[in-house]
């Protein structure tokens, strides 16, 4: 989630390069059946100076595991306490501390690649990696597949210099969560939502480096999460708060919604609000459930949900627009500003395609005429998106 940003922020607080160093106070998994894939986590800010906003988001900086390090080192025949000089800031580190904090494990590159052959002598293999490097659709493929530790395992002959590795190996870029409370409500804390990346290539289990590093690695308690404020510049509350919102989030895009209406709830806010949420199951994905039907119960919250899975035909947060399309249409008329978070491939097109549909079919417009009001709302931030 890259975010430009016009807030200014003091010479003294957290950056990427001087973070605060935060500690997790509470984990737990959202899924209530089956295996756990989500969690809410809240970190403790105090002493930080970060004062963020509902739709500014929390920058990450992770480690890498314990298991990662340990293959690489086993691979590369070192213990770790090789001296190793960061090609970046010209700085001398142990090997370990390099491959923790800054070497990006999971994604082998071109060079890497390069290096490998460079060192192998003539013969079919070498003639293969050169293949591998020269079509690109095939290199695309087996970086999609592979960790820098098993390409070094797979394709090295001997293993190159622990220097010549840590030079080629792309940085470990922090990673960005969506606030997901308000600081009128949690104070000194805040809340994020993350779901955990485990998928499998090459017969290998995988797993994502921040989301394991936060669900698995962190211990409790712990001031060890280096973490610093990217605000967002656009995806913001209306001043006026009685200004309707209109929110679409399925999944983890529900987090700074959720944000919003703790916002709105503080400030006793006079404006209408609206959730389209979704997900796979109700019994077990229901994000949020008790908080939202509390909104619900004292007539501040409209929910409509789409559980994809919980009938023959996948349902998406989509076809809740199509079907509420009246009445999604009379809250626009009347200047309702739309927010749409989550992913950006497939989720925020559909749900786009959606809102011109609706923009036609109640709106009495031609193609170009909706496009052209769809464009309008874009133009005066009332249709907004925070999307990855």
């Amino acid at each position: 989630m890259n975010r430009e940003s016009t807030k200014s922020l003091s010479l003294d607080a957290p950056t990427r390069k001087n973070p605060f160093f935060a500690s997790v106070v509470e984990r737990y998994c959202l899924n209530r059946e089956g295996q756990g894939r989500t969690y809410h986590l809240r970190l403790d800010l105090t002493g930080s100076g970060i004062e963020y906003r509902p739709g500014d988001s929390i920058a990450v900086i992770p480690s890498s595991s314990v298991e990662a390090v340990g293959r690489m080192l086993k691979l590369l025949g070192c213990d770790g306490s090789e001296i190793v000089v960061d090609n970046r800031s010209g700085e001398e580190e142990t090997l370990q501390r390099f491959l923790e904090k800054k070497g990006n494990l999971s994604s082998p590159t071109r060079p890497l690649l390069q290096l490998i052959c460079d060192r192998m002598s003539k013969g079919e293999k070498r003639r293969s990696i050169e293949a591998l490097l020269a079509d690109r659709d095939q290199f695309k493929k087996f970086i999609a597949d592979h960790e820098v530790w098993d390409t070094l395992a797979a394709l090295c002959e001997l293993p190159p210099p622990f220097q010549d590795v840590c030079d080629v190996l792309t940085r470990l870029i922090p990673r960005l969560y969506s606030v997901a409370s308000s600081r009128s409500m949690v104070g000194d804390a805040v809340d994020f939502t993350v779901v955990r990346t485990a998928y499998t290539t090459s017969d290998i289990a995988r797993r994502g480096v921040c989301t394991h590093y936060l669900i698995d690695d962190v211990p409790q308690g712990e001031n060890v999460v280096p973490v610093y404020l990217q605000p967002t510049r656009l995806f913001l509350l209306p001043e006026d708060s009685a200004i309707p919102i209109i929110m679409v989030g399925p999944g983890t895009g529900v987090a700074p919604f959720r944000a919003f209406m703790q916002e709105r709830m503080a400030a006793a806010a006079k404006g209408r609000h609206w959730l389209f949420f979704g997900e796979r199951y109700a019994a077990s994905d229901f994000f949020y459930q008790e908080e939202w039907q509390r909104y619900i119960d004292a007539d501040m919250l409209r929910l409509d949900t789409a559980f994809s899975r919980d009938q023959n035909a996948k349902v998406y947060v989509q076809h809740r627009m199509i079907e509420n399309a009246k009445a999604l249409w009379h809250w626009m008329e009347q200047g309702a500003i739309f927010y749409v978070c989550g992913d950006a491939k497939y989720m925020a097109k559909d749900v786009e395609k959606a809102m011109m549909s609706i923009i036609r079919q109640e709106g009495g417009l031609g193609e170009e005429e909706a496009a052209a009001l769809l464009r309008e709302w874009k133009k005066e931030k009332r249709y907004l998106t925070d999307v990855y």
